[in-house]
């Protein structure tokens, strides 16, 4: 079911022509996850305070139309409603919001805040050259996957078992398993997979994978994060992931590894304005991750009889306790 959400300070078309009509440009969010019970997403928020750094403050700026969607169909009839509404321009956050906003659309701007590997996902032509209309920032390195793996080992180095909660409605899935299994091979895990839809299948999936002694489980960032958090701490089971966001570990997750936040954030604003400006989208190449975040939930880790090693406390760019 499409959530609707409450419209904020948001844009329409480029600054000066909205303005010239006496109202402020719209600009259209689409998300791939569930409204949020209130207020703005934790992305939502952190572009939002970007923009603001810069000068562009919703409700004098900018107005803001946000709808949200976690299968094909309804992220596909949002993006058709915003689309509807000739915004400026439609940000989308995680992969599957920027294809149904891609299929909806060929002529308005598409910002993608937090993409996994768009051209893998055939989001952008390439990295330097998007084409089209589509352009914004990449949440993940090549990388990525193998480094949350190599963390995982050095946290739990007699560890042998790894299960993957995996979205099969988002298109990074392929490459996301290719990615996944060969840094398994490399980190020396078993691999384990799972295709999961929503909170329920989760549940059941870990309370399997527990008994078959799983030691540890990565979900997949475009997956309801905080049930699969909840279900790890129920079964004894540390769960991790490489989103960009500390939300995994504020949720219960043992620990996330990805791009940072603040600056997909900086980016993302700064993409915003060039498109408000005038710029195209074919003239902007999508940025890749120059910074990356390790936040360690510690109380998860105790609450799960580990110890948060010293060489990974030093490294995190945040520790919860």
């Amino acid at each position: 079911m499409i959530r609707r959400g409450m419209v904020f300070g948001i844009l329409l078309g480029p600054v000066c022509a909205a303005r010239a009509q006496g109202r402020r440009p719209v600009i259209g969010v689409l998300e791939a996850r569930a409204a949020p019970a209130s207020g703005d997403s934790a992305v939502m928020a952190g572009i939002k305070a970007a923009l603001t750094a810069i000068d562009l403050r919703e409700g004098a700026h900018y107005d803001l139309v946000a709808r949200y969607g976690v299968q094909p169909s309804d992220l596909d009839a949002a993006a058709r409603e915003l689309v509807a509404l000739q915004p400026a321009m439609i940000l989308t956050v995680l992969t599957p919001a920027g294809h149904a906003a891609r299929r909806a659309t060929t002529r308005i701007p598409i910002l993608l805040a937090a993409a996994a590997d768009p051209v893998a996902v055939g989001l952008v032509d390439s990295y330097a050259k998007p084409g089209g209309n589509v352009t914004g920032v990449a949440a993940l390195g090549t990388d990525t996957a193998a480094k949350c793996l190599q963390l995982l080992r050095e946290w739990l180095p007699k560890a042998r078992r790894v299960g993957a909660l995996l979205n099969p409605t988002d298109p990074y899935t392929p490459t996301l398993r290719a990615r996944l299994q060969e840094a398994a091979r490399d980190a020396r895990f078993e691999l384990l997979e799972a295709p999961v839809a929503d909170a329920d299948a989760i549940a059941r999936i870990m309370a399997d994978w527990s008994a078959q002694r799983v030691e540890a489980v990565f979900v997949q960032p475009s997956l309801p994060g905080a049930a699969a958090a909840q279900a790890g701490l129920q079964r004894r089971v540390p769960v991790f992931s490489f989103a960009s966001t500390a939300s995994l570990p504020k949720a219960g997750g043992l620990f996330s590894y990805g791009a940072s936040s603040a600056s997909v954030y900086q980016k993302t604003a700064d993409y915003v304005r060039r498109i408000l400006d005038g710029a195209k989208p074919a003239d902007l190449p999508v940025q890749q991750p120059d910074r990356y975040d390790l936040v360690i939930n510690a109380a998860t880790a105790r609450s799960l009889g580990l110890t948060v090693p010293a060489s990974l406390r030093l490294r995190a760019s945040e520790v919860i306790d």
